[in-house]
């Protein structure tokens, strides 16, 4: 048996995904838990085919995703490296939101 993310989260968490190729799933799963507040941070392993639709996904539940070390959202979903690698993913009203990206401007 499969459990959703939402069943998973009843408390403010992070969140790391990473089981491949099934982040799709998984994402839609748990968006009473993206929608409601209680995820802040999501680092999400994604591959070239399921970029875009992460990014969406998460955008439409008030997430800003970005590649490793970048301090702009992601907007150009070409640039993944080796056609896998992790992005993370914050909530746009978190207040982790510009603490994160000042510090990664300043890198």
């Amino acid at each position: 048996p499969s459990l959703r993310l939402d069943d998973l989260i009843t408390d403010g968490s992070v969140v790391k995904i990473d089981v491949e190729g099934a982040e799709v799933s998984v994402l839609k799963s748990g968006m009473g838990a993206l929608t409601s507040g209680l995820v802040d941070l999501a680092v999400v392993e994604v591959t070239d085919k399921t970029i875009g639709e992460v990014i969406g996904i998460l955008d439409g539940a008030g997430f800003d995703c970005f590649y490793e070390g970048q301090s702009a959202p992601i907007t150009d979903i070409s640039q993944l490296d080796r056609g896998i690698g992790n992005i993370l993913c914050l909530r746009r009203e978190s207040p982790l939101y510009q603490q994160i990206i000042t510090r990664t401007a300043a890198v």
